[in-house]
């Protein structure tokens, strides 16, 4: 039996239930997974941290920011071992969306930004999407609606070049800002 793989597909299963916002399933699951993660034979630590970045997006998502962020750097460090610049960068943008909320917004904008910097050498969509909430839901925290704006257009553009088409709450936050800085009509269509 192969404990990475049974790992794997706890995690599949967690982070189905974390995205769909049910964190009373998903976190002891994922928790219960982690371990062998932590474990992996290090011709597998490309595969361990590939599992902790879409399991910290999956945590993040399911608004339970203090783990997302502490397994995003877990990944972060598995990236970092094995010189994987697309795990580091991803994992440090949800460093980023996951201490905007529990950590200090103004660090974690700083880091968004930092991450941004980078990925534009590289090209990472999936790192560029999360640095991009960060700094478009930060925007909304500092009462910056024309930042606001800039951020959820660029959300939009990289949820489109990686195929993601459920797009309602960007569309809810662009509304937002949109209505911050005069324009209403434009913020309901």
């Amino acid at each position: 039996s192969d404990p990475l793989a049974a790992a794997a597909s706890a995690v599949a299963l967690g982070a189905i239930q974390a995205v769909d916002q049910d964190m009373v399933e998903a976190r002891p699951r994922l928790l219960a997974a982690l371990p062998a993660l932590l474990a992996a034979p290090e011709e597998r630590w490309g595969d361990a941290g590939d599992l902790l970045t879409g399991m910290a997006a999956a945590v993040w998502t399911g608004d339970d920011w203090s783990l997302a962020a502490r397994i995003a750097r877990t990944a972060a460090e598995f990236g970092e071992l094995t010189g994987d610049p697309h795990v580091v960068l991803t994992a440090r943008a949800l460093v980023s969306a996951a201490e905007l909320i529990v950590g200090d917004a103004q660090e974690a904008m700083t880091l968004a930004r930092a991450v941004l910097a980078e990925e534009a050498g590289i090209g990472d969509d999936v790192a560029a999407l999360f640095a991009a909430v960060t700094l478009g839901i930060g925007a909304a925290f500092v009462g910056d609606p024309d930042a606001g704006l800039t951020w959820t257009e660029e959300i939009l553009r990289r949820q489109a070049a990686l195929g993601i088409h459920d797009v309602g709450d960007v569309l809810e936050q662009r509304g937002g800002h949109l209505d911050a800085v005069g324009r209403p009509d434009d913020a309901v269509r």
